[in-house]
């Protein structure tokens, strides 16, 4: 939040060394691709949670020192105001090389920059702007969604593609359900941030 007030990336880079989003989404992969549906909505609410209270964070905190300095609406929280189908698509493949690094043991520190950097600071954004500009909340709302989304999407694409999943023939039967189910949602989740990113 600091980073984007001061229109710093270096400060925003600096701060998604720690990102605790990657362990939540990386689980919900690998519970997707063995079919676990329980553990799976399990992982979604932890998502679910932690953005909240990022964006509830960042709008309290934003709200308060209004009182006692200036805060600039600057280029780089402006720019997390601007939602782009675009952004879906860096997700997917945010969250694809996030799940591809872990498994050639890269450390969780440095694959969950990737994470961080497509999901922290629109979800900061989305707080700043319920506190000082409610007319960018919609559309950082929107950006965050297509980050979460595309961040999902692209994990378990990669948990496939690292043929991650039960080996017992029953399981991976209602592993295919479970992938299949999930599927759909995320494809009408997409198409509707789409279209929701042409109409704004």
């Amino acid at each position: 939040m600091i980073g984007l007030f001061l229109n710093n990336i270096g400060i925003i880079i600096g701060a998604m060394l720690l990102s605790p989003l990657l362990g939540p989404i990386y689980a919900l992969a690998v519970y997707v691709a063995i079919g676990d549906m329980k553990t799976t909505l399990r992982c979604v609410e932890i998502i679910g949670l932690m953005v909240i209270m990022l964006v509830v964070i960042a709008a309290a905190a934003s709200f308060v020192l209004s009182f006692v300095i200036n805060l600039p609406i600057t280029p780089e929280i402006l720019s997390r105001t601007d939602p782009n189908a675009v952004f879906i698509l860096m997700g997917v493949l945010l969250g694809f090389a996030t799940m591809i690094a872990l498994s050639e043991g890269i450390p969780e520190g440095i694959a969950g920059v990737a994470i961080a950097a497509a999901l922290l600071p629109p979800a900061v954004v989305t707080g700043i702007s319920i506190a000082l500009f409610p007319e960018g909340t919609v559309k950082a709302i929107i950006l965050t969604l297509q980050n979460v989304v595309g961040l999902i999407a692209g994990s378990i694409i990669g948990v496939m593609f690292l043929h991650i999943g039960p080996r017992d023939l029953f399981a991976q039967i209602q592993s295919r359900q479970v992938i299949i189910r999930v599927a759909w949602f995320l494809a009408v989740m997409i198409i509707f941030l789409v279209i929701i990113s042409f109409l704004i």
